[in-house]
């Protein structure tokens, strides 16, 4: 892939094509992600199985070089924000849904050049469809995501974003978690698991309930038609 960007208009409905500084300075590809920081700017992971960041400025919109993360991020790749107001970024996969366990730190006041930290290791390797899920007493519930090639997973992790540390989670109760999966919270406050594809990329229909208090899975109410896949 080459570097690109485009500019949207939520009044027209409209993308204008970027070009020079308005795009990023490298290629950005799969497992790419922004964040915001404190001064309004945006820390722009460019993914595409490489440690290449760029740091984004919305007023002049331009993209400059940032830090380089301390591996490689790809598929699945994800910012966690931890107590301190650092950030714990998860590098995905290595390659086509190659899960690796490697994470970065990053200091959105203080890292603004060289190579970030290296953060802390995974439990289970992170891929395709990585999610942080937040809980009530302040931790994470973390579905890694595919397993190895379209295999999805019904493994977890917990994420402790003051000790930042990862432990090993109780599995998901029915649903394999795979390329394609999501979540999203109910008005009851529980947390609702697509799971997306599970072996050889095939669709599923069963899903998974996470409590925002204990971080329990149980079965969720399956899809009744069309099953969800990646």
């Amino acid at each position: 892939p080459a570097a690109n960007a485009s500019i949207y208009d939520p009044s027209t409905g409209t993308t204008t094509i970027q070009s020079g500084s308005s795009i990023p300075t490298a290629a950005n590809g799969r497992g790419g992600f922004a964040l915001k920081r404190p001064d309004g700017k945006f820390l722009v992971v460019l993914g595409n199985f490489t440690a290449t960041t760029n740091i984004y400025d919305p007023i002049s919109n331009t993209f400059t070089v940032g830090p380089s993360l301390s591996g490689n991020a790809g598929m699945g790749a994800s910012a966690i924000l931890n107590t301190d107001g650092t950030y714990t970024i998860v590098h995905g996969a290595s390659s086509v849904q190659v899960a690796q366990t490697t994470s970065s730190i990053y200091n959105p006041v203080r890292n603004t050049v060289g190579t970030m930290q290296a953060g802390p290791t995974l439990t289970t390797g992170a891929n395709c469809s990585f999610t942080a899920i937040p809980l009530k007493n302040g931790m994470y519930k973390i579905l890694p995501g595919v397993a190895d090639g379209t295999t999805g997973s019904a493994t977890t992790m917990n994420y402790n974003p003051t000790s930042k540390q990862f432990t090993a989670g109780t599995a998901l109760t029915t649903t394999l978690a795979g390329c394609g999966a999501f979540v999203f919270q109910r008005q009851d406050g529980f947390w609702q698991i697509i799971g997306g594809a599970t072996t050889g990329g095939g669709a599923q229909t069963s899903t998974n309930l996470i409590n925002p208090y204990s971080g329990v899975s149980s079965i969720g109410a399956p899809f009744t038609t069309s099953p969800a896949g990646k």
